[in-house]
């Protein structure tokens, strides 16, 4: 089912960074401290090597994604709480998306090259709440999109960078990074990552906040702006996301509900 609309459904997934999996997250409030920090270059380089380091990583987001449409504003809420192991190529996810006063929950497992997901929304059409997916054939492209991680490396290491700040976060040390990524780039790394064909691309301005640890040099806080258009019924509409993320870094073990051996084996790894 590779067709334009499902990549540009990818293109979509990955803009919103939020595809595994709800919880929330609140920021805490901040505070300016004294500090001599880095260069935006050299601490760009300091903190993709952090994060290409990262085993393991959990991760708490929130977005707010407002469609214009011509007869009113269209909010959906989307959270999302994750855990993956790069090592084992594992995951474990829980989304929550709100829109119009109807919600839906979405829990998905990945072991071994398998997506297992739960959500009461499939009984009726599957007969059980649980359905698993054999996705080997497409893995490569359906961890590009798991690993939220490796996406924020993309963003970070393609983007136009401010002077750094300095603050506390939670009593930590932190710098403060504003980055805005290039559109031209963000296309070309998604076609390479997604194998996707010419034409299809984001349409979409994406600038983001990074606060970073002064020690580990890894991100414990990523805020995203996505401002863009999208078809919507084959009308051109303008979108707007707003993504706050939260992560922190520890062993990430993967395992399966009992409840999932009556998972209804569904076809395509697409």
């Amino acid at each position: 089912m590779t067709t334009r609309v499902h990549l540009a459904l990818l293109l979509a997934t990955v803009l919103l960074a939020g595809c595994v999996g709800g919880g929330t997250t609140t920021p805490t409030a901040t505070e300016t401290v004294d500090d001599d920090p880095p260069g935006a270059n050299e601490l760009r380089a300091d903190t993709l090597a952090a994060m290409g380091n990262v085993s393991a990583y959990t991760a708490d987001q929130n977005a707010t994604i407002v469609q214009h449409l011509e007869d009113g504003d269209l909010t959906t809420t989307v959270d999302v709480a994750y855990a993956l192991n790069r090592t084992s190529r594992s995951l474990v996810s829980h989304r929550t998306q709100a829109r119009s006063g109807q919600q839906v929950a979405i829990d998905r497992y990945v072991l071994d090259q398998t997506l297992y997901q739960r959500s009461e929304q499939f009984q009726a059409e599957y007969g059980s709440e649980w359905i698993e997916r054999d996705v080997t054939e497409s893995f490569a492209r359906h961890w590009a999109l798991y690993d939220q991680l490796r996406l924020h490396e993309f963003f970070l290491d393609n983007a136009s960078l401010s002077g750094v700040e300095t603050t506390t976060l939670d009593g930590d040390a932190i710098y403060v990074l504003d980055a805005e990524v290039d559109r031209a780039e963000l296309n070309r790394g998604l076609r390479d990552a997604l194998d996707l064909p010419p034409g299809v691309e984001a349409n979409t301005t994406l600038r983001a906040t990074f606060w970073i640890d002064s020690e580990t040099y890894r991100p414990v806080r990523i805020q995203r702006s996505a401002a863009g258009t999208q078809t919507i019924d084959g009308q051109s509409v303008d979108v707007d996301r707003e993504i706050a993320t939260r992560l922190s870094y520890g062993n990430v073990s993967v395992s399966l509900p009992e409840s999932a051996e009556d998972a209804s084996i569904v076809g395509g790894g697409e």
